[in-house]
């Protein structure tokens, strides 16, 4: 169960994970399917890479509608996992099977980001409550700070699976680098992400580097276009930065690969899968040492870790790589060889470890 599929508009990094473990496991025999929420223009049954994909209700209902539907055919499955992205779907409450728990990251702080004050604050105390449900489950996790965060709350620590994402070894490769010092934002535009921040970030890179470019990937409408190049335009670096919508396929590794330095700024994640994409593709990150982004990040090796959250430490990263031609030679090349570590099949077979566990 998973509240988007990889074909969603909205689909980010958890959904791509979703799909390359299922159509790994139906490739190796097994019968998947994946209950998610239906989006404008689906069909509510689809066969993709031999996966089931099942949807059931929106955004919100899918976890009402996921149930109903698992209820109604509970005995067609042996396993239930029940990925968790901020909102669980509280399968201990109503399965009788095995339960895993998938567990992207605990939302924590993001709450506080993404939510109305009162919102958050009720959140942040539920969650680790919420969590607990899934105590004596085998539990999936991307990252080492992720069961770091389950172990503070109860989790056993040899219950928890560290099954880290893997990269597409094939179209994700180095490439030929931009003629001018090139940054790069690839991601969701989420408020924790802080796509803001890396803009204000680049008017202390600018004032070092005038002819430096940025490239801000991952509006999902106009008014995400338009909300960051007004912030630019008033920040007087309208011309040196690009607000692009979300990119796929092609054009999203041309732009890793062409990229001098790539920046995720969030204050938490799962893991980053754009710092291991981008990795692949020879392009070292720059991010806070924060969940997930210190796991993918090998400070000093494959990118650097800011001193702190502020905006200036993060400028001041950033120009340390773009100003350091041999620093950054060494951090690209050593970002390829880091990622060639990670593959899809490694990552398949550590979550399926944890599926045994649930059966045994």
């Amino acid at each position: 169960m998973n509240w988007r599929d990889f074909t969603n508009p909205s689909a980010g990094g958890a959904e791509l994970v979703t799909h390359e473990i299922a159509k790994r496991w139906a490739l190796w025999g097994n019968d998947v399917t994946l209950l998610t929420s239906r989006y404008s223009a689906c069909a509510s049954e689809e066969l993709v890479d031999n996966v089931n994909i099942n949807r059931v209700g929106g955004k919100y209902s899918v976890y009402f509608g996921s149930a109903l539907k698992f209820l109604r055919e509970s005995n067609s499955f042996d396993v239930v996992v029940d990925q968790i992205n901020s909102i669980p779907f509280l399968t201990p409450l109503y399965s009788r099977k095995p339960i895993v728990p998938f567990v992207f990251q605990m939302t924590r702080d993001v709450y506080f980001r993404e939510l109305p004050r009162f919102f958050s604050s009720i959140a942040y105390s539920l969650e680790p409550m919420v969590l607990k449900l899934y105590e004596g489950c085998p539990t999936i996790v991307l990252s080492e700070s992720a069961k770091t965060d389950l172990v503070s709350i109860g989790f056993r620590s040899e219950r928890i699976f560290v099954c880290p994402p893997g990269a597409d070894h094939g179209p994700f490769t180095p490439g030929e680098k931009t003629p001018y010092p090139s940054v790069l934002f690839l991601n969701r535009f989420a408020k924790y992400k802080n796509p803001d921040q890396l803009i204000m970030a680049f008017k202390e890179v600018v004032a070092e580097i005038p002819n430096c470019k940025l490239r801000v990937v991952g509006a999902r409408n106009r008014n995400e276009i338009r909300s960051l190049t007004k912030l630019a335009h008033s920040l007087g670096i309208g011309g040196s930065v690009e607000i692009l919508p979300y990119a796929r396929g092609a054009a999203k590794i041309s732009l890793l690969q062409a990229s001098w330095v790539h920046v995720l700024p969030s204050i938490r994640e799962g893991w980053g899968i754009s710092i291991l994409e981008a990795a692949a593709c020879g392009t070292p990150t720059v991010g806070f040492g924060v969940p997930g982004v210190r796991d993918a990040v090998r400070d000093m090796e494959t990118g650097l870790i800011a001193h702190n959250l502020s905006t200036h430490s993060l400028a001041n990263s950033i120009l340390t790589i773009l100003q350091n031609e041999s620093l950054r030679s060494k951090l690209s090349v050593e970002a390829a060889k880091w990622a060639q570590s990670f593959t899809w099949n490694s990552t398949a077979k550590g979550a399926m470890s944890a599926l045994t566990s649930a059966l045994n």
